[in-house]
């Protein structure tokens, strides 16, 4: 806004004002010209702060929140530009669903945003779930695990890790 100064923090910061100055939050992700599914905070902000959201990111980034239990818009908004693998493809689709979205008239659109709300609504009581939490926990935990075996399998392969090769290589040259 006019005036403000923002830092690189202002991405994990809830701006509460937010809530009364927009209808529809378009979290912009950090990556979006990938094919690589990578969610950060950004989308989670809309979550916390109970707003409908547009997912500007790579493709199939509404299926990984759904798969976190998040409900996404597609009852309200055509979705399928989540769908869109070409970049500038999806690119245009999200801003063509914007236009769309801005064109309609106020009766129609207050219709859809009523379902929107009660959608962020949801999702903001799953947002701060304990099944969100324990979702959460067990892929970390998942994920540990995974690491740990593949370290233990790269220490049976190369005891001596990374820095023992490349002295290796040094002291053959």
């Amino acid at each position: 806004l006019a005036g403000k100064t923002y830092t690189s923090e202002a991405s994990a910061m809830l701006e509460w004002n937010d809530v009364n100055l927009f209808d529809i939050h378009v979290a912009a992700e950090t990556l979006f010209d990938t094919p690589k599914t990578h969610l950060t905070e950004k989308v989670l902000k809309p979550v916390a702060m109970e707003q409908p959201f547009i997912l500007f990111a790579g493709p199939n980034s509404l299926e990984y929140m759904r798969n976190y239990g998040f409900q996404t818009f597609a009852c309200c908004w055509d979705e399928s530009y989540d769908e869109i693998e070409d970049s500038q493809d999806r690119y245009r689709a999200v801003a063509d669903l914007i236009k769309h979205l801005n064109s309609l008239p106020a009766k129609q659109y207050n219709r859809i945003l009523t379902r929107a709300k009660l959608i962020a609504k949801n999702n903001r009581e799953h947002f701060y779930s304990q099944k969100f939490e324990d979702a959460l926990l067990d892929e970390l935990h998942t994920n540990m695990n995974k690491a740990m075996l593949q370290q233990e399998e790269n220490f049976k392969r190369d005891p001596g890790g990374m820095y023992f090769a490349a002295a290796q290589e040094l002291a053959e040259l």
